[in-house]
């Protein structure tokens, strides 16, 4: 009985495998057809100027374009404007962020978009003037170094190539050049005749940082301290020189969430500047930069020089020294062409023997004045236009004694 069994379903079982065999080969077959017909080709949309120019322009928008900071909307703000018989300009020191760049990731038809920018008589001005001193003069920052061989201009001046300084990006620094030399000419006589001795610019090793650089020199420093000075390299973004090494910093950089494409947003922002950790990464990466900026200060005060010093960075660089100041971060901040601005005074009732007495500073943010915010300046000096000055003490207590508070450790060492 069991054998019959058998034998009975034998067959079913050979009908059972021949039905899976032959679905089986109709979906291989209807797989291999679906792979081998012609697709319909779907046109990519192409991107153009126009675009942008048909964009609906509501709130959303013209803050978006805010933060390109068209050379256009450039505008001067509330540098310089301390000139009395009382107050003393000493120096300056420049923090500014690169120009228009290109994106730094691959977007798909970017090559359809026009980054020259608007043509300008400054812009074709500038293109002759390197044209004629690379070719007549000798130029120490074109002499073997950090930057040699580093194009001075963009090397394609229509495309917006990935990570590289536009013709926009160009003139924006060449227009910022001109409005800060505007601002300080008459209240700062030393400008008008300073000497590459009395220079001090550092720049991070890329191109767009290289390029502003000398684009705002051009149009800030006379001539022949142009051609003479030397552009030191930074090989940090947070030109932290000697004090770069900080393992603490790589855990704290994981711990922050920082989304993407759009980092400036407001509420980005807010909850950045809200976060202790962000806060605690800002003081490890800030160190070195704020710990050099009071040694400039320190020279600027005891007539020691250099009296003016610019530092050509990036979005990251300004972020974190306004928060590590205290400046509560403006969705606008880290526009391109951004910048900060040490002014270092003294008041004449206090110059003796030139030493380092009665000398204040100053903080201004794309052309506001911040003073009030930082936080270690306890007791402001109020002056006429809501002007507040800061005592230098106060930085140099802050860098020496209160610096590492909120992190429960004493120095640099410790904190990392």
């Amino acid at each position: 009985m069991t054998l019959d069994l058998t034998r009975m379903t034998l067959p079913n079982r050979a009908l059972h495998c021949y039905i899976l065999m032959s679905i089986w080969i109709l979906l291989l077959v209807a797989g291999v057809y679906k792979f081998l017909e012609t697709r319909e080709t779907i046109p990519e949309p192409t991107v153009t100027a126009e675009l942008f120019q048909s964009l609906a322009i509501d709130v959303k928008t013209k803050r978006i374009f805010k933060i390109c900071n068209f050379p256009n909307e450039l505008i001067a703000g509330d540098e310089g404007i301390v000139n009395s018989n009382r107050w003393n300009l000493k120096g300056l020191i420049f923090l500014v962020r690169h120009g228009d760049r290109g994106p730094l990731q691959y977007v798909r038809n970017i090559s359809a978009v026009n980054c020259a920018g608007t043509p300008s008589e400054s812009l074709n001005s500038y293109k002759k003037y390197l044209q004629n001193l690379t070719t007549f003069e000798k130029i120490f920052w074109a002499t073997p170094g950090s930057f040699h061989g580093f194009p001075l201009l963009p090397i394609h001046p229509t495309e917006c190539q990935l990570g590289q300084l536009t013709m926009q990006g160009i003139h924006q620094h060449l227009v910022l050049g001109k409005i800060l030399r505007d601002s300080y000419i008459d209240v700062w006589q030393k400008l008008k005749n300073l000497t590459y001795h009395d220079v001090l610019v550092y720049s991070t090793r890329y191109r767009r940082t290289f390029q502003s650089a000398l684009a705002f020199l051009r149009s800030f420093l006379p001539h022949e301290t142009l051609t003479k000075i030397s552009i030191l390299e930074s090989q940090s973004m947070n030109f932290c020189f000697k004090d770069c090494g900080c393992p603490a910093t790589e855990k704290l950089t994981k711990r922050q969430n920082v989304a993407g494409i759009f980092a400036y947003t407001d509420w980005v922002n807010h909850q950045k500047w809200k976060d202790i950790y962000w806060k605690k990464l800002c003081l490890l990466k800030s160190y070195g930069l704020v710990k050099h900026i009071v040694q400039q200060m320190l020279h600027i005060a005891s007539n020691s020089g250099p009296f003016f010093v610019l530092y050509s960075g990036h979005d990251h660089t300004i972020e974190q020294l306004t928060t590590t100041l205290g400046i509560q971060n403006d969705p606008l901040l880290l526009k391109f062409a951004s910048r900060i601005i040490f002014e270092v005074y003294q008041d004449n009732r206090n110059i003796l023997n030139n030493e380092a007495t009665g000398v204040y500073f100053r903080v201004l943010l794309n052309g506001r004045d911040v003073t009030r915010q930082i936080t270690f300046c306890k007791n402001v000096l109020a002056l006429e236009n809501k002007v507040v000055l800061c005592r230098i003490e106060d930085i140099v207590r802050f860098l020496h004694d209160d610096y590492f508070n909120s992190l429960n450790v004493t120095n640099f060492k410790e904190a990392c």
